[in-house]
């Protein structure tokens, strides 16, 4: 037996069980259903540095990107099923600009499972058979070599029958970033 509490907003809040005269309110924890993860990173990695906004988007920002260079992110083992891989909120055509960078979700081995960029505008379907090991990548664009970029991302991973109608911050906003090379 479960219990499923929907509506509430994503946060701390409580819980209120009354039968007959006898009360409890029980501390209850909603998470975020954007399951990604990601974090600052204000020394540049690949040319690339990161902050997090107040509402947990992601500000990518470069001087020089590099094609097929970037900073991922440990996401952790995610259960089989699928998914939708979106930038909910944001306009594709300025935020992968042909000269700028792309989302991906790569697998342990370095795999690019799903990615995101002006031809392929979200959202995208991702697919496991089983629970795989992810990462986060924000990579240079094939054509962005030598590039700026100043963008903020509203980046995300949702269970594909539990997409909500607004983007939603994740859990996880202080992850530190690494250095990820797409192959």
């Amino acid at each position: 037996m479960g219990l499923n509490i929907t509506g509430a907003a994503v946060g701390t809040t409580n819980l209120n069980l009354k039968t007959g005269s006898v009360t409890k309110s029980l501390p209850v924890t909603v998470e975020s259903r954007n399951l990604l993860a990601y974090g600052p990173v204000a020394t540049a990695v690949n040319g690339i540095t990161t902050t997090v906004e107040a509402d947990g988007s992601l500000h990518v920002k470069s001087d020089s990107l590099t094609a097929g260079s970037g900073v991922k992110w440990p996401l952790g083992e995610i259960p089989a099923g699928t998914y939708q891989v979106t930038a909910h909120g944001d306009n594709p055509d300025t935020v992968f600009p042909w000269t700028g960078i792309y989302l991906a979700i790569m697998d342990a081995d370095g795999k690019r499972l799903c990615y995101i960029n002006v031809q392929q505008r979200p959202p995208q379907t991702l697919t496991l058979s089983k629970a795989t090991s992810l990462w986060l990548v924000v990579c240079g664009a094939i054509s962005s070599s030598g590039k700026s970029y100043d963008q903020t991302l509203h980046p995300a991973l949702y269970v594909s029958d539990d997409v909500p109608t607004a983007w939603e911050k994740p859990n996880g906003t202080s992850v530190e970033g690494g250095g990820g090379i797409m192959p």
